[in-house]
């Protein structure tokens, strides 16, 4: 292709203008791009390993939030200087400058929103492995997340007004909005309260298992809405946390030990010394198991019932809510019990019944 035919493509007009024009316009947004491209891969690969080299952390926040939108700003310089060349008139001059400044408030939005993501990832989460309370470590996502909203709101109100929207009336029709919003979503006001009810009260965390509302079952999940647990059968349940706001929650994990109480029931033609023998022998159980509070256990010649004489049980497992630990205990304590009962020939009761036949004289 001839230098004549290209020159005479260039000079060919597209709403009344050069083509020439629109390739110049093209090209400098093209060539701001690459050099963005260009100063992007400079940061990332040198400034960036430079400022890890340093003791704070702040140099690493700039460079990781101005890293990428860098690429975005260079390319808003190319795009304002190219459509000068446009030689466009006043009103698509006014369109093209309110674009500019459109694209300007997204790459601020953007740069404060990795900003401020940083300032919490760089300083409030290594605070959240310091302390002791798991309400920070919940929070903190939700911030991230409002944070993220409140510019993004933010930056849509001003790009309305730039397109001559007026922000006053945008601004009351929200708060009409909102209060029609408030009142048809009660409910989900009314869960987040009880999320910030959970959050802040602490009725349950993580892996504890409570009951509440006929569920029993592990807490896997706290969100601000909602909880996530794990039942007993397998099942997940997710409970909208208004329940726990106005409910009755029974946390197991917390009990600071478990009670067991039982009823060993012998039969009649025992003995008293025999009687007396299985006390001591259960008594002698509970004491050799580390896991029973000696102190605080039990074990009497209760009653004389309809088919036995009763053995009355009470001891407490100090398990800390470990469901394993209790039902471990339990198992050794009650093996013990039948093998120390079936060697001393402790016969255990059942319902029976004596029948008395009377010859008439």
């Amino acid at each position: 292709m001839s230098m004549e035919i290209i020159n005479n493509i260039l000079m060919l007009e597209i709403l009344n203008r050069p083509v020439w024009r629109f390739v110049l316009f093209l090209g400098i947004i093209l060539a701001t791009a690459i050099l963005g491209k260009i100063l992007h891969f400079i940061i990332k690969n040198v400034v960036h390993k430079f400022a890890a080299k340093t003791e704070t952390k702040f140099d690493d926040m700039l460079v990781e939030a101005f890293g990428a939108p860098f690429i975005w700003f260079i390319s808003i310089i190319g795009f304002y200087y190219g459509y000068t060349y446009l030689n466009l008139s006043e009103v698509a001059l006014k369109v093209f400058s309110s674009i500019t400044h459109v694209l300007v408030i997204i790459g601020v939005a953007w740069i404060l929103i990795r900003f401020l993501d940083n300032v919490i990832k760089y300083y409030l989460l290594p605070l959240t492995t310091k302390t002791k309370s798991d309400l920070d470590d919940h929070l903190v996502p939700i911030i991230r997340k409002l944070v993220r909203i409140f510019i993004i709101i933010i930056a849509g109100l001003m790009i309305l007004d730039k397109f001559g929207y007026n922000i006053n009336s945008i601004l009351a029709g929200l708060g009409l909005g909102g209060l029609a919003f408030a009142l048809a979503a009660k409910d989900l006001l009314a869960n987040l309260f009880g999320g910030v009810a959970v959050f802040t009260d602490k009725p349950f965390r993580i892996g504890d298992r409570i009951k509440i509302g006929g569920f029993d079952g592990t807490i896997r999940k706290i969100d601000l809405r909602t909880t996530k647990l794990k039942t007993l059968d397998g099942t997940q349940v997710t409970i909208p946390n208004a329940k726990f706001a106005d409910g009755f929650i029974e946390n197991i994990t917390r009990e600071p030990a478990r009670k067991i109480k039982f009823t060993l029931g012998l039969t009649y033609d025992t003995k008293p010394a025999q009687v007396e023998k299985g006390i001591q022998i259960i008594k002698d159980v509970l004491k050799k198991n580390k896991n029973v509070n000696v102190k605080d256990a039990s074990v009497y010649f209760d009653e004389f019932a309809d088919f036995s004489l009763n053995i009355k049980v009470i001891y407490f497992i100090d398990a800390k809510g470990n469901w394993e630990t209790i039902y471990t205990t339990k198992h050794k304590i009650n093996h013990e019990i039948l093998t120390r009962f079936n060697k001393a020939r402790l016969n255990f009761a059942f319902p029976t019944q004596t029948i008395e036949l009377h010859k008439k004289k």
